[in-house]
C-alpha cells in the first residue's frame, strides 16, 4: 500500500454508510455482531455529541479510513479507578446516556482504522484532535480503555500465567511485552486491568484502564493559554510524524 494522504475532520450524517462499513471492517472479526452499531445509533450519537467525533478521510477521496468518538463526562480524577465500568456501561452500549455537556473530563468510546492504513499515523491524528479539543473545552483529563490482544496466545503458552501477570510482564528494556500497551504508554498513564470490558479473545474480553492528562493549567489566561496550546501541539505534531 502507497503512503495516502488523508485529512481530519468532523463527522456528518452522510457519513453513516461508511462509518458502518468501517466498523465492520475493523471490529467485525474481533467481537459480535451486537457489539457493532447501526445507522440509528450513529446518527443519534453525531446529534448529540457530533462536536467530538471525527474522521479521517483520504484526501484524493470522499474514502474514509479511520474515525473517533468520544464523550464528557463527570467523574473526579480520584475516582475514575473505581467508577470506571465495562464498554457497555460507560458508553450506554453507544447510546450516550452517561454524556455530561457540563463533565470535567472525555471518555474516548472508539477509534476505528482500517488495516490498509495502520500505521500511517491516522490513529495519531485522530486522537491528536481528540487532545486538541479536551484542551481548548478545559477539560481535566481524558480516559479510555484499551486492548491487550497479546493476551490470549501468551497464556496459551504460558498456562501457569495469569492475566494480572502478562499486563504486568515487561521485556527486558523494561518496556512493556504486549505490543499494543507499549504504545499506550507513549501518551497514557496506565491505570489498571478491566475485566469483562469489552468482547474480544485476543485480550480475554480485558481492557485497561488508560489515562491522559490536560497539560494546559485551568487558572492561565486565555491568550497565553492559546499561545502555549499552540506550542504543545506544535511540539505533538513534530513527534507524531516521527513515530508514525
Amino acid at each position: 500500500i502507497r503512503m495516502k494522504k488523508f485529512r481530519i475532520r468532523r463527522a456528518c450524517v452522510a457519513d453513516i454508510p461508511q462509518l458502518m462499513e468501517l466498523d465492520r471492517t475493523v471490529w467485525a472479526d474481533i467481537t459480535e455482531d451486537e457489539f457493532l452499531w447501526t445507522a440509528d445509533q450513529f446518527a443519534h450519537q453525531l446529534e448529540v455529541a457530533g462536536e467530538y467525533y471525527f474522521v479521517a478521510e483520504i484526501a484524493s477521496s470522499t474514502s474514509l479510513c479511520g474515525y473517533v468518538t468520544a464523550i464528557p463526562m463527570t467523574i473526579p480524577v480520584g475516582e475514575l479507578s473505581s467508577r470506571m465500568g465495562t464498554w457497555e456501561e460507560m458508553s450506554s452500549g453507544g447510546n450516550y446516556d452517561r454524556l455530561d455537556s457540563n463533565g470535567n473530563c472525555l471518555y474516548g468510546v472508539s477509534l476505528a482504522v482500517h488495516p490498509w492504513y495502520r500505521q500511517m499515523g491516522v490513529a495519531d491524528r485522530l486522537i491528536e484532535k481528540e487532545f486538541s479539543l479536551a484542551v481548548s473545552n478545559g477539560f481535566e483529563y481524558g480516559f479510555l480503555g484499551g486492548r491487550l490482544p497479546g493476551m490470549a496466545a501468551y497464556l496459551d503458552e504460558h498456562p501457569d500465567a495469569s492475566p494480572e501477570g502478562y499486563f504486568k510482564l515487561r521485556r527486558p528494556d523494561g518496556k512493556a511485552f504486549d505490543p499494543e500497551l507499549r504504545l499506550y504508554e507513549r501518551d497514557f498513564e496506565v491505570i489498571r486491568l478491566i475485566p469483562d470490558y469489552f468482547p474480544d479473545p485476543d485480550s480475554m474480553d480485558y481492557g485497561v484502564l488508560l489515562l491522559w492528562r490536560n497539560p494546559m493549567p485551568r487558572w492561565l489566561p486565555d491568550g497565553l493559554n492559546g499561545l502555549m496550546f499552540k506550542l504543545m501541539l506544535g511540539a505533538f505534531g513534530l513527534y507524531t510524524k516521527l513515530r508514525s
